[in-house]
């Protein structure tokens, strides 16, 4: 278990001189591996607890989390791009991804439109919007077919005000979302209670970014249902 926790936490260490930004997954991910590591020093049974509670916590979120991207769109869908990131005016590798998968399908669905949401966040020089819009019009997709969306700064006002351009210009509610793989369960979950049909148009993570971005998405989903059953019960 030793060994296990060492290697862990490389995986949660190595993403941060590799380009990717510190954020609550490493945080996690530096508990999990710190608990490994203490359990197989001591063998603690609350240690042990914790991580098997954890596990398979986990494991559930995880399976729910893979199962949505593999709702397929099919054409004539309006793609919807979530923003992710800038440096300076430069898309993130992250986002060219998830642009890179909508220009796919946006080549073969002539008539779809697309909607590119995302606000200006801190060190940003312009909004992600923005920058998502120049780069969709450099690798061939007409600017008529682009709506832009800057104002939101998280996933839930990217699909609520990404909603109302829909319904402000008459778009179908049948929604492709572009994003990467550990995103999407929870961008699906969003679409759906908003009243919108949801798609999956996957952008796959690099590798070196999956421990980091899963646990903190895995979070991310855990705080979701907790504010929907908060929801539920006023």
């Amino acid at each position: 278990m030793i060994y296990f926790g060492c290697i862990l936490l490389l995986f949660y260490i190595l993403p941060l001189f590799l380009g990717c930004s510190f954020n609550f997954g490493n945080v996690f991910g530096f508990i999990l591996s710190g608990a490994c590591i203490l359990y197989g020093m001591f063998g603690n049974v609350y240690i042990g607890i914790f991580l098997l509670l954890n596990g398979i916590v986990i494991g559930l979120t995880l399976c729910f989390m893979f199962s949505a991207c593999f709702q397929k769109s099919e054409n004539d869908e309006t793609v919807l791009i979530l923003g992710c990131g800038l440096y300076g005016s430069r898309p993130s590798r992250a986002l060219m991804q998830r642009m890179d998968r909508a220009i796919q399908y946006l080549n073969i669905s002539p008539v779809s439109n697309v909607i590119v949401s995302g606000g200006q966040g801190r060190n940003e020089d312009i909004s992600e919007a923005e920058a998502m819009y120049t780069y969709l019009i450099e690798h061939g997709i007409s600017k008529e077919r682009i709506y832009v969306e800057d104002q939101s700064t998280n996933t839930e006002e990217n699909v609520l005000f990404s909603k109302k351009i829909i319904e402000e210009n008459g778009l179908s509610k049948e929604i492709a979302v572009s994003t990467q793989e550990f995103h999407m369960y929870r961008a699906s979950l969003l679409v759906k209670s908003a009243g919108m049909s949801f798609h999956a148009l996957c952008a796959w993570s690099t590798w070196y970014s999956i421990p980091v971005y899963f646990t903190r998405e895995v979070l991310a989903v855990w705080k979701c249902w907790t504010c929907k059953m908060c929801r539920n019960t006023v």
